[in-house]
């Protein structure tokens, strides 16, 4: 079989009218905040989690169903890269599940996402025909500051963070029970959110804390199952290294103003409280237990930065947005004119780069997860649009059903109506085991920690030999 032949690469001038392409990004961009503000707005903190899963396992399963006929044809020997491709997803699978590693493995998908961004502006500046190395000096700079600097974010994070599993059979019936964790070191001053959650269950006054309808703490609002609940303030006690300890009450249990709270659903109840001092290190948590708790259940405590907690680091925050916003600009405008001809890419990337890391600093990684969705569909429809344009009619191929299938969707109509179908139909999951709490089941599909697993799935498949190059890299054809 002959092979390809090349197609010219753009050249520099050409090259620096790049910025042409920013309407198709910023239409995704504007997608991924639209949806997570509204979802935020609609259904709280559980908002986030609900579009990630959501619109997660479309982009997810069709992903899969492309690589795997290659797979099934045996490709570029395929079936070998796939068996080892699995040994590593499970791999660290087996790590997340002892040891939750999930900030590694978001870092593991901004490398996956920052690279397609790459790849699809590579395609779009030559016209859907470019298949050749995407990485030049520019790019891997690029793809290592931001990953880095969501590295930073995240270990940061992660040490004000934690996580803490109770059996129930460990809990007292009733009254108080403390529930420490590893000391946060410089908690002084900063507010923190608490929240207890069971698995959703069908007794969900199994488990009860209480609150207050007086401001004992000054804390704001109470969350119960993501949304607040004005005028509400949860009977929680703060526990510091030492021995110090700020109460709510006496009697949290018996004191006239307390009201009983269900914890029921896997975002339960949570509250913001300051920190009064340094190495804070537990909570005590009035509770209540009454029959209908399965006797593996487990009530799982987070603690987690308040945006109050950031406010020391807003003024860093700003001053390294500013700076990578003037060099964004710099780069769009394609100033210095050395710099432009050197690196003619930048003026894509650079604002590309920038907008993203604003929507993670200000969403968390989550918007980079769902923006990834998000530019796919917008990049695969100018790919069919353009595919469309080059061809007269489009003829079904012979072959197995997963061919005649993939060649369906693949049309312009195929694809739309797959994407609308398939997505209403993940989202009602996921809205109907986070929102609506319907069934403990629907956990193991639409639970974020276990959708994580076919996340780790989808970006290691992604790393399966791809075909051979049809355009020149850019480095040597523009030396």
């Amino acid at each position: 079989m002959s092979a390809s032949p090349a197609v010219a690469v753009p050249s520099v001038s050409e090259r620096l009218s790049a910025a042409r392409l920013l309407p198709s990004f910023l239409i995704a961009f504007a997608l991924t905040a639209a949806s997570l503000a509204a979802a935020n707005h609609w259904w709280g903190k559980t908002g986030s989690d609900v579009v990630v899963v959501g619109l997660g396992w479309p982009h997810v399963i069709l992903g899969f169903l492309f690589y795997f006929n290659k797979v099934l044809k045996n490709e570029r020997s395929q079936r070998s890269a796939f068996l080892w491709l699995m040994v590593l997803t499970v791999a660290i699978g087996a790590v997340h599940y002892h040891r939750p590693i999930t900030s590694l493995i978001y870092l593991y998908f901004s490398y996956h996402a920052f690279r397609d961004e790459i790849f699809m502006y590579f395609k779009r500046l030559t016209g859907q025909r470019f298949a050749g190395v995407f990485f030049e000096r520019a790019g891997w700079a690029l793809l290592a500051a931001t990953v880095a600097l969501a590295a930073f974010s995240q270990v940061w994070w992660l040490n004000a963070s934690r996580t803490v599993e109770v059996p129930v059979s460990q809990l007292r019936a009733a009254g108080d029970t403390f529930i420490p964790f590893a000391p946060i070191a410089q908690s002084r001053g900063r507010d923190y959110y608490y929240s207890l959650s069971l698995p959703p269950s069908q007794t969900p006054t199994a488990l009860q804390t209480y609150a207050s309808t007086t401001d004992v703490y000054g804390g704001g609002h109470m969350f119960q199952n993501g949304k607040a609940v004005l005028s509400a303030d949860l009977l929680f006690s703060l526990h510091y290294a030492g021995g110090r300890e700020e109460r709510a009450s006496a009697d949290a249990t018996t004191a006239s103003s307390a009201i009983p709270v269900p914890i029921a659903g896997e975002q339960g109840v949570g509250q913001t409280y300051h920190a009064t001092a340094d190495n804070l290190d537990g909570i005590q948590v009035p509770l209540r237990i009454s029959q209908g708790l399965p006797p593996d259940a487990k009530l799982v405590l987070t603690v987690e930065p308040a945006f109050a907690a950031i406010v020391p680091h807003i003024p860093e925050i700003a001053i390294g947005l500013t700076i990578f916003g003037l060099l964004a600009l710099m780069a769009f405008f394609r100033t210095p004119r050395a710099l432009a001809e050197r690196f003619p890419e930048a003026g894509y990337l650079l604002p590309v780069f920038f907008l993203l890391t604003t929507g993670m600093v200000l969403k968390g990684l989550a918007f980079l997860v769902v923006f990834h969705y998000f530019s796919w569909y917008v990049f695969y429809l100018e790919k069919l649009r353009t595919a469309r344009a080059g061809s007269a009619v489009r003829v079904l191929p012979e072959g197995t059903a997963l061919d005649r299938l993939l060649a369906r969707i693949t049309t312009r109509n195929g694809f739309i109506a797959t994407m609308i179908a398939s997505n209403v139909v993940s989202f009602a999951g996921a809205y109907g085991y986070q929102v609506l709490h319907l069934s403990g089941n629907l956990g193991y599909l639409f639970q974020l920690n276990y959708f994580l697993y076919f996340l780790v799935f989808h970006v290691t498949m992604s790393f399966a030999p791809k075909g051979a190059p049809r355009v020149a890299p850019l480095a040597t054809a523009a030396a």
